[in-house]
């Protein structure tokens, strides 16, 4: 029985047969092993990109420190400072 058989079957309301019980199942079968394969090689990427990833943050901890703020540094840059000291750009005038 091949896959449209089983759907057509399903659709037209016929009676459920021992064959397209052991299709479906092995179907979904078939489902749960390119599932796990996807999900094993997933995390097999996301391992690769942090190893490749790390070096760059530590790079980046020894430049900003490592303490609790070092993720506010970009404020002290100029449309940070100068938006929390009051002063309006030109770019966050309103439009008219």
């Amino acid at each position: 029985m091949t896959t449209r058989e089983l759907y057509n079957a399903i659709i037209n309301g016929t009676e459920i047969t021992d064959e397209m019980r052991a299709h479906a199942t092995d179907a979904i079968e078939k489902l749960d092993k390119q599932a796990e394969s996807r999900r094993v090689k997933s995390a097999e990427k996301a391992a690769e990109k942090q190893a490749a990833k790390a070096p760059l943050r530590d790079a980046l901890f020894e430049v900003m420190g490592d303490s609790e703020d070092r993720f506010d540094a970009h404020r002290r840059s100029w449309p940070y400072r100068d938006r929390e000291a009051g002063v309006r750009s030109v770019s966050s005038a309103p439009a008219r």
